[in-house]
């Protein structure tokens, strides 16, 4: 282990209001007809705007952004998202 790094990390949540968003790049990496990226900035601007909304739904509007934007091609990538609320 290095000094200069520190093993453990602490951060404040204030309770209900912050979230932990993880996704795979299968999420942001997928393509459509036209072969452009759905991309990290979509997925996260969307999760912004629904913020206040109940994780579940924030899961499902991502999963359906991301039908929306693919259509009819074949994602070859694994889809993961965790969204997860203090």
């Amino acid at each position: 282990m290095v000094d200069d790094i520190p093993s453990t990390a602490s951060l404040s949540w204030v309770k209900g209001k912050d979230l932990l968003v993880l996704f795979t790049d299968g999420i942001s990496d997928a393509r459509n007809t036209r072969d452009e990226r759905l991309g990290e900035e979509r997925v996260l601007e969307l999760i912004r705007e629904n913020r206040d909304n109940d994780t579940r739904i924030i899961v499902d509007r991502v999963f359906k952004m991301l039908e929306v934007h693919t259509r009819a091609v074949t994602r070859r990538d694994d889809l993961t998202l965790v969204v997860m609320r203090s």
